[in-house]
């Protein structure tokens, strides 16, 4: 469960990285269009406005007439054209919509009105404005005279884009200017509520894709990766096995019924995933037979002679670690059994025979002893038993009496044993005892010492048990 625990939150750490990225990449497109859209805006619409200015200017200064703007601006005196100009511009001032419509004359310190279409408060024919510093560029053009560049600037009439158009007379020389300005004040609250709807749409529109690449992800990324480390964290608990049931009956997901159909390499990976699977079980169990094989005594069942020394060595290891960490002594047990008088029995009734009798003396041993305890064949007719932690000395002398009787009950001709047939005697044994740590913290020492102890046995006419005293 912690390893799947534990890929559980690689995926879902993949999970937040990617959506994490996905909006950070969304966020930075969001701010770019919103950025490009709004600089765009504001150049389109001052293009715009421009375009719009300069039309206006040319369509007023054909009611102007240049020639006369120098005798007007000299004298300050008005008559009946003059007049009639003035309302037309007016007129055009009033139709369009803009700020302000008139016409003027470059000085070296500013301009001088000659018309001004303002119907509330109009500068009078030769009314002097001087030019401020926001606009020496745009005064610069039009001393030079000719075409001039649109100005925006701030202005005592406020924040304006200037617009001014030349008036040539017959000459062909420039003899003043049609100017137009719009409220600039008017154009940037255009341009801000352009720029709301800009964020509005922009935000909403980023929100849905990201919600939509998510999915997708979700979908197509992150939920066959989490339906694959699924299916491999119950891999080697076996798809067949009760625990493998249990751990994975949430997700309900193994590897032999994994479907990713994602077209991409996620389902190359999960078939992958599904051949490797069948390679890996067929090796364990190739594994597995080959190392019961390396371990078991192929007559008897039991362990051979190295696979008991080993498991015995591992267990011993195992308690020498825990007392060293405080933990206290657990009394095990090893007994040494010998088949009384098998040369005997081979002799006597032959080796089939006898080959017979050690699989029923095995059979018998694993029938008495406890699923936890060490059982094999060292070679022969004798026999070892490791039990562990049997917790008192007579627990292990009850076992080797058992051990006793359970023999007995065995024919030495390998047949079945009646009672009182003096041609098919009882099995007997000979048993030596040591206890572990008393005789002993390794294997050689309680092999040893129990050897000892069943050579007592036999000097005591066999068919018994005797424990190793030191």
């Amino acid at each position: 469960m912690q390893d799947k625990r534990s890929s559980v939150r690689r995926t879902g750490s993949l999970k937040r990285t990617m959506t994490a990225l996905i909006i950070g990449m969304l966020v930075v497109i969001c701010a770019i269009v919103i950025t490009v859209g709004y600089f765009m805006f504001k150049r389109a619409m001052t293009d715009y406005y421009v375009t719009m200015g300069t039309a206006m200017a040319s369509v007023a200064g054909r009611f102007v007439d240049a020639d006369r703007l120098d005798g007007w601006l000299e004298t300050g005196v008005t008559d009946e054209e003059y007049e009639r100009t003035l309302e037309h511009l007016r007129n055009i001032n009033e139709a369009s919509g803009v700020l302000y419509v008139y016409v003027f004359k470059a000085v070296p310190d500013g301009i001088d009105y000659i018309f001004d279409a303002d119907p509330l408060d109009p500068y009078m024919i030769g009314d002097h404005n001087d030019a401020d510093s926001d606009g020496q560029q745009f005064m610069t053009e039009i001393l030079a005279g000719g075409k001039v560049e649109p100005s925006v600037a701030h202005t005592p009439d406020g924040y304006l884009l200037t617009v001014a158009e030349p008036l040539y007379g017959s000459d062909g020389k420039c003899r003043g200017y049609v100017g137009i300005d719009f409220d600039m004040n008017g154009i940037n609250a255009e341009l801000a509520r352009y720029l709301r709807n800009l964020i509005f749409i922009t935000v909403g529109a980023t929100s849905v894709l990201a919600y939509a690449f998510i999915y997708m992800i979700r979908k197509r990324i992150i939920t066959p990766i989490n339906c694959m480390a699924q299916a491999a964290d119950g891999f080697l608990l076996g798809d067949d096995t009760d625990s493998a049931e249990a751990d994975l009956e949430a997700a309900n997901i193994t590897i032999s019924n994994l479907r990713v159909d994602t077209g991409d390499e996620l389902q190359i990976l999960s078939e992958s995933l599904k051949s490797m699977q069948v390679k890996i079980n067929d090796y364990i169990k190739n594994l597995n037979i080959q190392t019961v094989k390396a371990e078991t005594d192929m007559l008897t069942k039991l362990y051979n002679r190295d696979a008991f020394r080993q498991s015995v060595k591992l267990h011993l290891k195992n308690n020498e670690l825990l007392s060293s960490s405080g933990e206290p002594d657990s009394l095990d047990a090893f007994f040494m059994i010998d088949v009384d008088y098998f040369k005997k029995v081979n002799d006597t009734y032959g080796h089939g025979a006898g080959d017979k009798v050690l699989e029923k003396c095995a059979a018998a041993l694993k029938k008495v002893i406890r699923s936890s305890d060490v059982a094999g064949r060292q070679g022969g007719d004798e026999f070892v038993v490791f039990c562990k932690n049997v917790g008192s000395e007579v627990t292990a002398e009850r076992k080797a009496k058992q051990i006793l009787e359970a023999w007995a009950k065995i024919s030495q001709s390998g047949e079945a044993y009646a009672e009182g047939d003096i041609d098919n005697p009882p099995v007997t044994a000979s048993i030596g005892i040591s206890f572990s740590p008393q005789s002993g913290r390794d294997f050689n020492e309680l092999y040893i010492a129990a050897d000892k102890a069943l050579y007592v046995t036999k000097q005591n006419g066999r068919n018994g048990y005797s424990v190793y005293n030191g």
